[in-house]
């Protein structure tokens, strides 16, 4: 999601206000979900329909052929986040929340938080509960983005009612790390990282920097926080490249630092192996050891193609590359694109996986490999 920008208005400040261990709606019940078994094969795909909860899931083989499929009852999953044990995924416009346990179970459960629709961004926390970034919205203030705690039922245990739009959160030391855009009416565009008590919820540093699109996609770096940030909006106009200027900001003294400008529109910031991958819609990029140069690069998408999603394996890089071509299939399937495995040094390909699913407006579509099973 992209992001917000603000006409002239009154300046007003960050609201903050914290609840602990209550919510306005009662806590749904989660509901196991059966008929397949996502350890089978070399990827589950997940899937979720835009405009309804027409949801579901595929099991792969490497060649792409569909093993097994059923129905879920999600909208949108456009977001996601990964532990050893589960990986979580949510949408922007609903509360749903489904789990895939690395044992091979499928859960949904319902944030029971009263505002607001879905969420911006999503992690896990090391006390295995998880931190979400809520999507409220526009109000006469600003941008409304609250942060929520809950466990893995979608019980609220505490939030924070932050404002700003927020594309990450994530979890360093005692502390929670949010950032995204300033979104407050009447300052002007710029980013925003916040610093958060992790026990109280309550703020203890705030870093601004105007004339900037904002942060758009962030990942924690050791006691660095390494972004993806959109250039400035001049007079309403986006600028000719999104996302494209890889920035690193210490968190200790605020300072932001330039290390590179990504050619193409930035899409995503990840480290695995102790290495930094940036992927733009175009190609995916491994960073030298000190960030401010690309050493290695390989192109994924072209014409009406767009890398959309990459996760990590122990086995390598999986990268999701749409294809907006969207060939249809005598089966009424739809060809929506590929899974690329990429080897993590040299980001050599190792394989490629056609993804067929149904034809819908599939907004969230996530592919787990067969190695985070630790069960078969």
């Amino acid at each position: 999601m992209r992001s917000r920008t603000w006409g002239p208005a009154v300046v007003v400040g960050l609201i903050l206000a914290v609840a602990s261990g209550c919510s306005l709606l009662p806590v749904a019940q989660s509901r196991e979900v059966s008929g397949i078994d996502v350890r089978q094969g070399a990827y589950a795909a997940f899937y979720a329909d835009s405009l309804s909860r027409d949801a579901g899931v595929s099991t792969l083989g490497v060649d792409g052929t569909v093993l097994a499929s059923q129905r879920l009852s999600a909208l949108g999953l456009e977001h996601r986040a990964d532990s050893p044990a589960a990986v979580v995924l949510v949408g922007e416009r609903a509360a749903d929340l489904v789990f895939v346990g690395n044992d091979g179970s499928v859960r949904i459960a319902e944030l029971d938080y009263p505002d607001g629709t879905g969420a911006t961004a999503i992690t896990w926390l090391k006390d295995g509960n998880l931190a979400t970034l809520i999507n409220v919205g526009n109000t006469d203030r600003g941008y409304m983005n609250p942060l929520v705690i809950h466990d893995a039922q979608g019980k609220v245990l505490a939030s924070a009612k932050l404002q700003g739009y927020f594309s990450f959160v994530g979890e360093l030391g005692d502390q929670l790390v949010v950032a995204g855009e300033r979104g407050v009416k009447g300052i002007g565009d710029g980013s925003r990282v916040l610093l958060l008590d992790r026990a109280t919820l309550s703020i203890s540093r705030t870093f601004e920097w105007a004339d900037t699109g904002g942060l758009q996609n962030c990942t924690l770096l050791a006691s660095r926080l390494v972004c993806l940030e959109t250039g400035a909006y001049h007079d309403g106009a986006a600028p000719d490249q999104l996302a494209n200027n890889l920035v690193a900001i210490d968190l200790a003294t605020g300072v932001k630092s330039l290390l590179v400008t990504i050619p193409g529109d930035g899409l995503r910031v990840f480290s695995a192996g102790g290495q930094l991958y940036v992927a733009s819609h175009g190609s995916l990029r491994r960073m030298a050891a000190d960030l401010h140069s690309i050493k290695a690069e390989i192109p994924l998408a072209s014409g009406n193609q767009q890398i959309e999603q990459a996760s990590t394996t122990s086995a390598g890089i999986d990268v999701f590359v749409r294809d907006y071509d969207r060939a249809k299939l005598p089966d009424g399937r739809v060809d929506i694109g590929r899974v690329v495995r990429l080897d993590f040094a040299s980001l050599r390909v190792l394989r490629q996986t056609p993804l067929q699913l149904p034809d819908q407006q599939l907004v969230g579509v996530h592919v787990i490999a067969q190695e985070f099973f630790s069960v078969r």
